[in-house]
């Protein structure tokens, strides 16, 4: 398979993931029981995605995917594991976890930009998804008040 075929179907296959309805962090509070049928396909999902990071990220490596292709994979991961969570703390914890992890991976790029091993959009992209995060923590820790 071609490096364009694996990219296609990749960002393909995570811009179906991100059309999925999930529940948004700082959403208006609606009611979270779930039966036990819709847990078990969030949970297959969340260990479909966390494969998807994987090997987004050795794609990365291998310089078979962008940096863009790793955000866009670790935010359909982080949107699940939202979608998923049964209480505001747990979303919380989601957040705070996914910040910390994105505040690293914007250092990375940061670097490579500085060596010119990306280009100037990915600091930028990285940059939004993080503050993205943020948002949604600032808006599920007022909820949580």
């Amino acid at each position: 398979m071609s490096r364009r075929t694996i990219r296609g179907a990749f960002v393909a296959g995570v811009a179906l993931l991100l059309m999925l309805p999930a529940t948004r962090a700082g959403a208006p509070a609606v009611n979270r029981a779930k039966s036990a049928k819709v847990q078990q396909l969030q949970e297959e999902r969340i260990a479909t995605l966390r494969k998807v990071v994987a090997i987004a990220a050795n794609s990365y490596v291998s310089g078979l995917l962008s940096q863009t292709d790793v955000v866009q994979a670790n935010q359909a991961l982080v949107d699940a594991e939202l979608d998923a969570a049964d209480s505001n703390a747990r979303r919380i914890e989601i957040l705070e976890a996914a910040i910390a992890n994105a505040k690293q991976r914007e250092e990375l790029i940061d670097q490579r930009y500085r060596t010119g091993q990306c280009s100037s959009l990915d600091p930028l992209l990285a940059k939004d998804l993080r503050l993205k995060m943020e948002i949604a923590l600032v808006k599920e820790q007022e909820a949580a008040k």
